[in-house]
């Protein structure tokens, strides 16, 4: 059983407002991101690393 797009959907406006929102000095530092699975919806606040050795992801 697959999750209701309309619930996919209310996430996603979630997301998008949420990243819309961001203060000027946030813009760049994180956003937000969701990844959609069959079952299951994962929001991900993501960030630039914070040490070199980490790499881009």
């Amino acid at each position: 059983m697959a999750l209701p797009e309309t619930d996919v959907a209310r996430v996603r406006r979630w997301v998008d407002a949420r990243n819309e929102r961001l203060p000027e000095r946030a813009v760049g530092q994180i956003r937000y991101e969701m990844d959609v699975d069959p079952r299951a919806i994962t929001i991900l606040e993501c960030r630039p690393p914070w040490r070199e050795d980490f790499g881009p992801e």
